[in-house]
């Protein structure tokens, strides 16, 4: 049975690749590395508005997004971004509906992309990032791949309205790694933040 749905997310995705390789030069790196037979927290940092469609360019199967709630109040922007797998969180809460809307895709095999730092950096350089992909990933089951996105906070920073140039992105994923209930949150976000810092060197 054709899959209209994945038809479309593997049409915007190509575009998508063609823009970021003609336009930044796109790199892309250690994609051998994500653990497709399994869901699994792509856990990225958060550079750009760009970031979203970067953290997914050329994986074997499509990704779905946390994305904020204020994004889906326009009826158009929000039906292309759920078509694109794409679902709603009110950040600073603890909203129990998107942990379960979250969870329920984990267990169904998908890769669910997320930006704990919690906001897009302001010079380029990763934060610490915030514990609750931890929680998830310990009550999934699934592993979590640290993903670096470099030059894309050059490409359209904080404070931009647009993109505003036109340099080099490169996306690096990282070895997977797994968690349980026994690990302390804080000392997972602390691991994620090394693995960044390691693959910001690459």
């Amino acid at each position: 049975m054709i899959n209209i749905r994945n038809i479309w997310f593997r049409s915007m995705q190509a575009v998508s690749l063609l823009c970021g390789t003609v336009f930044f030069r796109l790199r892309l790196f250690y994609r051998g590395r994500l653990p497709y037979e399994s869901g699994a927290i792509l856990a990225s940092n958060h550079q750009s508005f760009l970031d979203p469609v970067l953290a997914g360019l050329a994986l074997e199967k499509p990704i779905h997004f946390m994305a904020r709630s204020t994004l889906f109040k326009n009826p158009l922007f929000s039906l292309l971004i759920r078509s694109l797998n794409a679902f709603p969180v009110e950040r600073g809460t603890a909203d129990l509906k998107a942990t379960k809307e979250t969870l329920r895709r984990l267990k169904n095999g998908n890769f669910v992309v997320m930006f704990p730092e919690g906001t897009r950096t302001r010079d380029g350089s990763v934060i610490m990032p915030k514990p609750g992909f931890a929680m998830l990933a310990s009550r999934a089951g699934v592993p979590i791949v640290p993903v670096v996105i470099k030059g894309a906070y050059k490409a359209w920073r904080r404070q931009d309205k647009f993109i505003s140039r036109l340099p080099r992105i490169t996306v690096i994923y990282g070895e997977p790694f797994r968690v349980d209930r026994s690990c302390a949150p804080d000392d997972v976000s602390r691991m994620l933040y090394e693995k960044w810092r390691e693959l910001m060197k690459d």
